[in-house]
C-alpha cells in the first residue's frame, strides 16, 4: 500500500523583486511547498487564504511598506504563523525591531537556498514569534 505524502506547507512570500520573488517560489515549490507570492501588502493582506499559511518570508520593504508593517498587519487579521524577514542592509537596530514585532529569524541577502529551506523544514523548534502569544494547542502527556 503506497504511503500518503505529507501535506504541503504553505508559505507568504512577500517580495518587492520580481526575479527574487520567482527564483525563491519556484525553489520552495520544487521543495514541496505550497506559495503564495506578493509585491506589496495591500495584496498580501487583502488575500483571503492567508490564514491558511503555516510561514511569512518577508523582503525588508516593499513598495507600500516594511515587512515589520506587513507582520503587524498580519497579526491584526488573525494569523500566527512563523515569520522570517530577509534583508541586504542588515544591522543589529533593524535585527531587534524585526524580532520584537515577531521575526524569529533575519536572513541575510543573498538568501542561501539550504539555509532557507533548513529554517523551513527545522522551523517548528524556532518560537511563532517574540511577545506574541499563539492560539493554545494541547500538549501530549509526557510520559514517565
Amino acid at each position: 500500500m503506497p504511503t500518503a505524502s505529507p501535506p504541503h506547507r504553505r508559505i507568504l512570500l512577500l517580495e518587492n523583486d520580481e526575479a527574487v520573488r520567482r527564483s525563491l517560489a519556484m525553489l520552495l515549490k520544487i521543495s514541496d511547498f505550497e506559495v503564495r507570492g506578493y509585491d506589496r501588502i495591500a495584496s498580501l493582506i487583502a488575500d483571503p487564504m492567508i490564514t491558511q499559511a503555516e510561514w511569512l518570508i518577508a523582503g525588508d520593504s516593499v513598495s507600500d511598506g516594511t515587512a515589520i508593517e506587513a507582520l503587524a498587519a498580519l497579526r491584526e487579521r488573525g494569523w500566527f504563523g512563523r515569520a522570517a524577514l530577509m534583508t541586504a542592509t542588515h544591522s543589529v537596530e533593524f535585527e531587534h525591531a524585526a524580532r520584537a514585532c515577531g521575526y524569529g529569524t533575519v536572513l541575510a541577502k543573498p538568501i542561501l537556498q539550504r539555509e532557507l529551506l533548513h529554517l523551513l523544514t527545522d522551523g517548528d523548534r524556532m518560537p511563532i514569534a517574540a511577545g506574541i502569544a499563539a492560539p493554545r494547542q494541547s500538549q501530549p502527556a509526557s510520559r514517565v
